[in-house]
């Protein structure tokens, strides 16, 4: 059966736009996501070859390595959790004590529980029908339906560039969804692990070097502008929703080599 809903509620989800992203993949071998996030986009497509998902935050990695190799702890510790604002705060705290099982219960619930959906700590966001266990509303077919998806598919948690030049080949595909380029949103402390200007002409720099196939997701900018599209590489734009009402334009920017 196929995923019907997302894993994780998460700032900058491309679950909405998963089909469209996924409909200029290349054929490929090798599927990589250097900034992996919720992995929407690697669980609605079909599996290739070889799979790496890939993120700095460590909460994420441990949540989908739990989610892929103990599902049935994990659904069941989420099965038992309250919807309350002292859960919140608990999934919000610090505790370098705990195991990967109970991590990945707090990230799930901190992200689900919080208004803005980051990994940075939010707002606690109420449930409609109150305080009580979430059972029936967070759709747990969905984790075991996840689960079997991640069942080959390589997590890692390592620099990002240094990932895409390592696992670069002709027959690779880059999904590549960096954190949104700061001037285009208004968002601030969203992600764990920033990328400013700087960052993101490196992040540009390696791209352009990768002899693999690139499809990279993002809010049009200047900065991309001027440093992919002057290089061949050919941008297509979608019109989306965002969680605040209103809608964006989404860009994704293909590599000059996808058109060959």
């Amino acid at each position: 059966m196929s995923i019907k809903s997302p894993v994780l509620k998460y700032y900058g989800s491309k679950f909405r736009l998963a089909s469209w992203i996924i409909s200029h993949f290349p054929k490929h071998r090798h599927y990589v996501e250097p900034f992996g996030g919720a992995a929407n986009v690697l669980l609605l497509k079909g599996p290739a070859h070889l799979e790496t998902y890939n993120d700095l935050n460590a909460d994420l990695v441990t949540f989908f390595r739990v989610l892929r190799d103990r599902p049935q702890q994990l659904i069941r510790a989420l099965r038992l959790t309250p919807w309350s604002r002292h859960e919140f705060a608990v999934c919000c705290s610090s505790d370098e004590k705990i195991d990967d099982l109970e991590r990945a219960r707090r990230l799930y619930f901190r992200l689900w529980m919080s208004i803005e959906g980051g990994i940075a700590k939010g707002s606690f966001r109420r449930h409609k029908n109150g305080n009580r266990s979430v059972t029936k509303d967070l759709r747990f077919g969905t984790l075991y339906r996840a689960a079997r998806r991640l069942q080959r598919v390589v997590i890692e948690q390592r620099d990002a560039l240094t990932l895409m030049k390592e696992m670069d080949s002709k027959d690779t595909l880059f999904y590549l969804d960096p954190p949104y380029v700061a001037s285009t949103r208004t968002a601030r402390s969203i992600y764990s692990h920033e990328m400013n200007d700087d960052a993101h002409r490196q992040f540009l720099a390696t791209v352009k070097d990768l002899k693999g196939l690139v499809v990279i997701s993002g809010y049009p900018s200047p900065l991309y502008t001027n440093n992919l599209e002057s290089c061949g590489w050919h941008r297509v734009d979608k019109r989306a929703m965002v969680n605040s009402g209103g809608s964006r334009i989404e860009a994704l920017w293909l590599s000059p080599n996808l058109s060959k």
